[in-house]
């Protein structure tokens, strides 16, 4: 029987995989992810030429057009080592799946509700961008990026936001060694 997030099920369905996923990010892994044929050819495959977060890129792009079906199991274990895959842990600021928000969300197939998760989750991720572009001291982009975000941020993310726009205006210096103390312990899952 399938039931809700909240029973003690071991399978949960979700009709809004980007709204869980803004809670309880790094649940799809590439070897626990079974498709449905016609689903990948209505969404497409891997992008081609990418080799980071392509496999992310394709599972968000497929939970939009369906419900997700996920197990409390474990069904693997993953490693890290000291292999390039996971020592090189930096931040995607280029992913994939960013380059298609504005297709997504004039996409009439998908439903409101998750055009509105996905709305919040962008914002999400692009905050968390905006925290790894002060702890790298990259003002150029920061400001990029804050100027995207100006005056369409979700309540959720307002004091959020605020501090990040008021750490923009410290040296670098000063505001990277904030940015790394303050979320130190909260590294970024995307």
């Amino acid at each position: 029987m399938l039931k809700d997030e909240s029973s003690d099920s071991e399978i949960i369905v979700l009709s809004d995989f980007i709204e869980f996923s803004i809670r309880k990010p790094g649940v799809i892994h590439t070897n626990s992810v079974c498709i449905r044929k016609k689903l990948i050819e209505k969404c497409g495959c891997f992008a081609k030429d990418v080799n980071k977060g392509e496999d992310t890129d394709l599972w968000y792009r497929c939970s939009l057009y369906t419900d997700v079906i996920v197990s409390r199991k474990i069904t693997t274990v993953y490693n890290r080592d000291n292999s390039f895959l996971t020592k090189n842990k930096k931040f995607n600021y280029e992913w994939i799946f960013l380059s298609r928000e504005e297709y997504l969300l004039n996409d009439k197939e998908i439903p409101d509700k998750k055009k509105y998760s996905l709305k919040k989750f962008y914002q999400k991720y692009y905050l968390s961008a905006c925290k790894h572009l002060i702890a790298d001291g990259d003002k150029k982009k920061l400001k990029i990026l804050l100027k995207k975000l100006k005056g369409n941020v979700f309540s959720d993310y307002k004091n959020e936001y605020m501090l990040i726009c008021f750490l923009a205006c410290f040296p670098a210096f000063f505001s990277s060694r904030v940015v790394s103390t303050l979320y130190k312990k909260k590294e970024s899952k995307y």
